[in-house]
C-alpha cells in the first residue's frame, strides 16, 4: 500500500521539486503565477494525483519534459492497407 502524498503548494505535484509558484513565494507582491501564461494540456494535468489537483502548480521542468515526450514520441500512424494476396 502506498502512502498518501502530502500537500505542499510550493512543490510540483508530479516531481516534488520547487514549482516556483509566485503565489507560494514569501514575497510581498503576489502577482500571477508563471503558469497562468502556459497552456497546460489536459493529458498532463491528468497525471497529477487526484488529491493534489488544483492545489499546486506543476513545475516548468515537468511541463517541458511532457512537451518533449510528445514531440519525440512516434506519431500514431494509421494501419497500413492490406493488399489481397496475388493469386496468379
Amino acid at each position: 500500500m502506498s502512502s498518501p502524498q502530502t500537500f505542499n503548494p510550493a512543490q510540483c505535484p508530479l516531481c516534488g521539486g520547487d514549482n516556483h509558484c509566485l503565489l507560494c513565494a514569501p514575497v510581498a507582491y503576489k502577482g500571477q503565477c508563471w503558469c497562468v501564461q502556459e497552456d497546460l494540456p489536459a493529458e498532463l494535468l491528468a497525471r497529477v494525483p487526484e488529491n493534489l489537483r488544483h492545489r499546486a502548480c506543476i513545475c516548468r521542468a515537468c511541463v517541458e519534459k511532457f512537451r518533449m515526450e510528445k514531440l519525440l514520441s512516434p506519431a500514431v500512424s494509421p494501419p497500413a492497407a492490406r493488399r489481397a494476396p496475388d493469386v496468379s
